[in-house]
């Protein structure tokens, strides 16, 4: 979950960080654009257990802000990570410092600062419990981390602690049976639709979440929904910006599939086995609008829109006709 600096938590997260509650879904937080003014670092934390309602544990802990910006230090392996403005450089120096109060760290950032950051960390480590693994895999408690994404500041010291920490794919409940991610056999369900990532030809993706066995590219596998064997001759990962096409993924992928409207959230992919995977989260409707065709000729491509919209989970779809005795034809599209 990342926290802008300077904006807090937005209403967006508040929905998001619901679903991984219900789910007991471990969350790490990093708090973002550090190189800008923002937030008090302490504020900051507090609105994310005032709104959000979740425990936080710092792990790494800023430097100055901004201008200021001295660096991030690494409560998890006791280390300095200097920050250089304006770089791109993926790895930024890093000082092993096993006491706080060693005077190198004065020598590093200065007296003044070192002798706040000393006071801070005192505070960190009183007010918030040591952090504990267990406990953050039964989501209960999130571990924070402090950088400044667009300089790759303070991104590697959150990697290397997610693979610490981060948990192994774990079962997943269906309609008919508890699935284990140890299986041989390939299941897997769609948990995302998105259309238009690559404007220039309107493909739709639908992203499918291995949960157990062995996923292979052009090999068959059932639509349950649809009864029928379909094949992936060029299933796609993602990392950032860039794609490439997978020969095979595991547990816990992520694979990309193109898609012509063949698949809705929910469906779900075997080997053959007849599995319906549950716990897909609806929403309630918060805003309605009325949708009205001013050109009848076009009435095709405003049906095949909404049903569109309707397959990438974006809207609830009610459809009314209202008879009068002026217009016995006129219909209304509520969204």
């Amino acid at each position: 979950m990342v926290i802008d600096v300077a904006k807090g938590v937005e209403p967006q997260t508040e929905k998001l960080v619901k679903v991984c509650r219900m789910r007991k879904t471990p969350i790490i937080v990093f708090i973002n654009k550090l190189d800008r003014i923002g937030k008090d670092a302490f504020d900051l934390l507090d609105e994310i257990e005032d709104k959000l309602g979740i425990k936080v544990r710092p792990l790494t802990w800023p430097i100055g802000m901004g201008p200021d910006l001295k660096g991030v230090y690494n409560l998890y392996e006791n280390s300095l990570i200097l920050y250089t403005p304006n770089s791109t450089e993926r790895v930024s120096e890093t000082l092993a410092i096993s006491d706080i109060s060693d005077s190198e760290l004065d020598n590093q950032i200065g007296d003044e600062d070192a002798e706040m950051l000393r006071e801070e960390v005192e505070l960190v480590e009183s007010v918030y419990p040591e952090f504990d693994r267990s406990v953050y895999l039964d989501g209960e408690v999130s571990p924070v981390f402090f950088g400044s994404a667009i300089n790759t500041f303070g991104v590697q010291e959150l990697l290397h602690c997610f693979l610490d920490i981060a948990p192994s794919p774990l079962p997943k409940e269906s309609e008919e049976r508890v699935v284990d991610p140890y299986e041989d056999k390939f299941t897997g369900f769609i948990f995302k639709i998105h259309a238009n990532m690559d404007p220039k030809h309107r493909d739709r993706l639908a992203f499918v979440k291995i949960v157990s066995g062995k996923f292979h590219r052009n090999t068959n596998y059932k639509h349950i929904r649809l009864d029928r064997n379909m094949k992936f001759s060029s299933p796609t990962a993602f990392m950032a910006e860039k794609k490439s096409i997978v020969e095979e993924a595991f547990p816990g992928d992520i694979v990309g599939l193109h898609d012509t409207g063949n698949f809705k959230i929910g469906d779900t992919l075997t080997e053959g086995e007849l599995i319906h995977y549950k716990g897909i989260p609806s929403f309630s409707p918060e805003m309605f609008r009325f949708v009205n065709n001013a050109d009848p000729m076009k009435s095709k491509q405003l049906a095949k829109g909404i049903d569109q919209l309707m397959d990438e989970g974006l809207l609830n779809y009610l459809r009314c006709h209202q008879w009068s005795q002026i217009n016995w034809n006129s219909r209304c599209t509520s969204i």
